[in-house]
């Protein structure tokens, strides 16, 4: 999908010898209480490097475009690109981002959610020395209402990954814990080299778009880089929140489950890689059908069961935990 967009504010250079170090890609949607403070955050990851943030609003129709130039309106030590486009999704606004993207490195924020100051410096030095496609920090997860913080759902994967280390690098050659993740595209920095040799886009006009590229990025990628600090904050309990929606919207992960399946089992995963992707692709549908009226659950999980009973290479439910 090609979409037109507007350009409210264009810092970036008009000319470079070398292009930014990092991309960072923030999709805005009706976030006008959250957009200054997740923006903030993402400056202070940023510092120490040549970065452009650029943010795609999404058709908002609260006060997010009035909060947003306030922000702009400062002197921030990075480039920045805010532009509009008619709403169309955050997997739109995303590869619209990606179209734009000039750094070496490209990474993702939610705009409801916070980066950790100055991890992106840590992530592109790491990258840089290892020669990783990926490199990867830690989520932690805060409540919105309650204020509680503890450690995101994947975090026993880290554990078995890191196996007591500081940093590492792996492949999924050996490693198929690597496929354990949680796919979400916002914890980690990607090398642009990555996308356009795997021409990795999100799929556009779907919730529960990550799964995809998530498990693609892997398969894909020769060296993978973890460290283990504290390097996203992902925002859970506030009103709005699209994961929190209860309605038909919900049968879209079983669209995203069976494209990404049918996509990998072309891709030469071992089984237990497989057997990964597939646990992880039934834990979210589960879950999504935890959250639908009682009503449509029947059908919800009817549908589930003819996915994953029959699309999934007959190895990958052998080698399943």
């Amino acid at each position: 999908m090609h979409l037109e967009y507007e350009a409210e504010f264009d810092s970036r250079a008009q000319s470079r010898d070398v292009p930014p170090d990092v991309s960072l890609i923030v999709p805005a949607y009706n976030v006008a209480h959250y957009v200054e403070e997740c923006l903030t955050s993402a400056f202070a990851a940023l510092h120490g490097i040549l970065a452009e943030v650029i943010i795609v609003n999404d058709g908002s129709t609260d006060g997010t475009h009035d909060v947003i130039m306030s922000v702009l309106a400062r002197n921030w030590p990075c480039e920045l690109l805010y532009i509009k486009q008619k709403n169309a999704g955050v997997s739109a606004a995303r590869n619209l981002g990606l179209n734009l993207a000039q750094g070496e490195y490209i990474g993702f924020l939610d705009s409801d959610d916070l980066l950790m100051a100055g991890v992106v410096q840590d992530a592109v030095g790491f990258a840089r020395h290892n020669g990783c496609d990926v490199v990867m920090g830690r989520t932690l997860v805060f409540d919105s209402k309650t204020h509680d913080v503890y450690p995101f759902y994947d975090d026993w994967a880290w554990d078995r990954l890191l196996d007591g280390s500081v940093s590492k690098v792996v492949s999924r050659y050996g490693n198929a814990d690597l496929f354990y993740l949680e796919p979400n595209p916002n914890y980690r920095l990607i090398s642009r080299k990555l996308f356009e040799s795997g021409r990795l886009r999100f799929p556009e006009g779907r919730f529960f778009e990550d799964p995809p590229v998530h498990y693609e990025m892997l398969a894909s990628s020769a060296r993978v880089g973890l460290l283990d600090i504290p390097y996203y904050w992902y925002r859970v309990a506030r009103p709005g929140k699209t994961t929190a929606d209860r309605s038909r919207k919900r049968f879209d992960i079983l669209a995203v489950a069976a494209e990404t399946i049918e996509k990998l089992a072309s891709a030469e995963l071992t089984d237990r890689e497989g057997a990964a992707v597939l646990y992880g692709l039934i834990r979210i549908a589960w879950w999504c059908g935890t959250m639908l009226p009682s009503d449509l659950r029947h059908e919800f999980y009817g549908k589930a069961c003819e996915i994953f009973s029959s699309m999934p290479p007959s190895a990958w439910v052998v080698a399943y935990p």
